[in-house]
């Protein structure tokens, strides 16, 4: 049985659903992290890292994020495809691939990307040793790094094939289209998993597999938007200050020019 792996520190927006999904579909879901105070999206790295070290290294293990990520397919046969895809990349790792409304550039100037390549730390397997030599390494070199997705990107860039980026969304299919509706076209993909990063809403699709979703769910996180959107602001300016004080002066010496 896959062990699907999540750091969740309360039961809230569509982790129930998640853990239904998971089960349905033939996955032994682990929590990490439940109860205690949240440490930042590094700290999910820390969490793994410590579960990590206390199973088999040669076990198989999907980690999703927990509040914003369903499964939607049959788990059995998970591993053996991940198995073709290492025959021929030679990875340790494989990570989602996510699909934005945000502009390139933006996306670029937070994130980064590997070869034009936007990845999300969102979702990623691989076994376990392989998984925790990637996250010890990633962690070890960029220490103060508090955000989850620009450490393994960073990481990424200088460590070779170590990690593979699901491009064809051949196992998870991640969208970020902040309070719409999540829409899955299974005549062109079939993902295991899917995530909703930036508050998007998996409702419609839910409904679709059977489930009867909580309406406050969708209110929950139209209220967490505006939270969000002020924090990555904020970090936005602070990780790109000298970019924004070069505009402003190069506004203010075109302005007093005229």
């Amino acid at each position: 049985m896959v062990k699907v792996i999540t750091v969740c520190t309360d039961n809230k927006f569509y982790f129930p659903y998640l853990e239904n999904t998971c089960m349905r579909f033939g996955g032994e879901f682990i929590v990490l992290g439940y109860g205690e105070k949240w440490g930042g999206y590094a700290w999910k790295f820390e969490k793994m890292i410590e579960y990590l070290l206390n199973i088999d290294p040669n076990e198989f293990i999907v980690f999703v994020d927990g509040y914003d990520v369903i499964c939607v397919q049959d788990l059995a046969t998970i591993e053996e495809k991940y198995r073709e895809v290492q025959k021929i990349n030679y990875c340790k790792v494989l990570i989602a691939t996510e699909k934005t409304i945000l502009p390139k550039f933006i996306s670029n100037l937070y994130f980064g990307t590997v070869n034009g390549v936007l990845l999300n730390s969102g979702t990623y397997l691989g076994f376990a040793g392989d998984v925790l030599d990637v996250l010890t390494k990633a962690k070890m070199i960029y220490p103060a790094e508090t955000d989850d997705q620009i450490l393994i990107t960073s990481y990424a860039k200088i460590s070779g094939n170590e990690i593979c980026i699901d491009t064809n969304t051949s196992f998870f299919y991640t969208n970020l289209s902040p309070l719409k509706e999540m829409e899955l076209n299974h005549q062109a993909i079939s993902p295991y998993f899917i995530h909703a990063p930036g508050c998007g809403l998996l409702t419609t699709i839910l409904t679709d597999m059977g489930y009867i979703v909580d309406d406050d769910i969708k209110n929950e996180l139209y209220s967490l938007f505006a939270d969000k959107v002020v924090y990555h602001t904020k970090e936005f300016i602070k990780r790109n200050y000298i970019i924004f004080i070069v505009v402003i002066l190069i506004i203010l010496i075109l302005t007093r020019r005229r």
